[in-house]
């Protein structure tokens, strides 16, 4: 492999890396948020009886 195709290689894995991170904390945000939520309606279930 030359000087160049190793640039390229790192430059695509970091970047690959960087988008791996945001999709798993994306993907953890929205479940959070999601379980806060359904934990807000059954609080309010139970208030309302």
């Amino acid at each position: 492999m030359d000087k160049d195709g190793l640039v390229v290689e790192t430059v695509f894995s970091s970047i690959k890396r960087t988008l791996d991170r945001e999709y798993v904390y994306l993907v953890r945000l929205k479940n959070i948020i999601q379980e806060m939520m359904l934990k807000a309606s059954f609080y309010n279930k139970l208030i309302s009886i």
